[in-house]
């Protein structure tokens, strides 16, 4: 479990990350963030923590983190009060 929460967490940085040092990223973000992440290459990493949820490797509260990793990134973002422009 501790493995799949640290991925959990350094993919979610590293979104966080890239929305916050890279405008290019961070438009393409708000304007279609699915698309965003699949250009970039965040969504094969989403799904392989998807998987791994299926598979039993996180606590069923941690699942949803999974799923969503996008969201989190967003909700990271806008907590931070980094401007969107």
């Amino acid at each position: 479990m501790y493995a799949f929460e640290q991925k959990r967490r350094e993919l979610t940085d590293r979104i966080v990350d890239r929305i916050s040092n890279d405008p290019a990223f961070r438009a393409a973000f708000f304007a279609n963030r699915e698309e965003a992440l699949e250009s970039a290459g965040f969504a094969r990493e989403i799904r392989a923590l998807e998987q791994a949820a299926l598979r039993g490797e996180a606590s069923a509260g941690n699942n949803a983190y999974a799923a969503y990793a996008a969201y989190a990134a967003y909700a990271a973002y806008t907590d931070a009060g980094v401007s969107k422009a």
